[in-house]
């Protein structure tokens, strides 16, 4: 099935739905989403979400990405702030309105041999932010109460999101399907679909930063965080084997029992 939907004001609006698990089943469609943000919605957008019975939508974005940029959601749709540490995602998916200063802030400190250094050495950055999803208290809390959200049918239907969609809220994708036995392989295939949906937006946007700067360590350390690779994904997925696999992960870590991955199979799967 075709899991994108096309909004005028997103351009990542995917349904979880149609995946096949490694138990035979498959994922119901039209109950729960994957977006980048919601703030550029039109009228007609907030139509099709009332026409899609969207009950509740987690924001996985920063403070202060939610005050430049606030959700437009249809009247009567529950609204969950669940904010993970996202330091790296948050830079990679700033707001255009302040992309000059983070420019020239980052122009500025490659200057110096700590900055050159540390730009250089972090062009994949953001696999320590994946694996820090995996492992921090908040990221882990964040994580936990979405999950948790999910067990609960008045939630639902429901749509996660981030900025691009692409990180804090693949991760959260990631979680979904694993405790439903979608394969590892699929759940990354999932991840890496990001790649093609923004692709002509992140081109528009490294023509934003060279209008800034024609500094290339500089730009090519935004345009790594921009971009969606396999090792991101598997970075955190590394973490989580690490820490002794997925269910082990998930009791020990987000107190996700076997009762609560049985209900989310009894909701979600067909």
């Amino acid at each position: 099935m075709d899991k994108y939907i096309s909004l005028d004001g997103t351009f990542n609006f995917r349904d979880m739905g149609g995946f096949y698990t490694e138990e035979g089943r498959q994922v119901k469609a039209g109950m729960v989403f994957r977006s980048d943000a919601l703030h550029k919605l039109s009228d007609g957008d907030l139509k099709k979400l009332e026409e899609m019975n969207i009950r509740m939508v987690v924001d996985f974005r920063s403070q202060s990405e939610r005050e430049v940029q606030p959700d437009r959601l249809p009247e009567g749709v529950r609204l969950k702030v669940l904010s993970p540490d996202g330091e790296t995602a948050a830079l990679a998916s700033a707001s255009h309105k302040d992309d000059e200063g983070k420019v020239a802030r980052l122009t500025a400190w490659e200057k110096t041999s700590e900055g050159h250094d540390y730009l250089v050495k972090n062009l994949n950055s953001m696999e320590g932010q994946m694996r820090t999803f995996v492992t921090s208290e908040n990221s882990i809390g964040a994580y936990s109460s979405f999950l948790k959200l999910l067990t609960d049918v008045a939630s639902v239907p429901l749509v996660f999101h981030c900025r691009g969609g692409k990180d804090r809220t693949g991760w959260a994708a990631a979680l979904f399907l694993s405790i439903l036995k979608v394969s590892r392989e699929d759940i990354i295939g999932d991840y890496l679909k990001t790649a093609q949906y923004n692709w002509e937006r992140n081109i528009k946007r490294m023509d934003q930063y060279r209008r800034y700067t024609d500094n290339k360590v500089v730009l090519d350390y935004l345009s790594s965080l921009m971009e969606t690779k396999e090792s991101y994904i598997s970075a955190a997925f590394e973490e989580v084997d690490r820490l002794g696999g997925m269910e082990a992960y998930l009791e020990q870590a987000c107190g996700f029992y076997e009762a609560d991955r049985k209900r989310l199979k009894e909701i979600y799967l067909k």
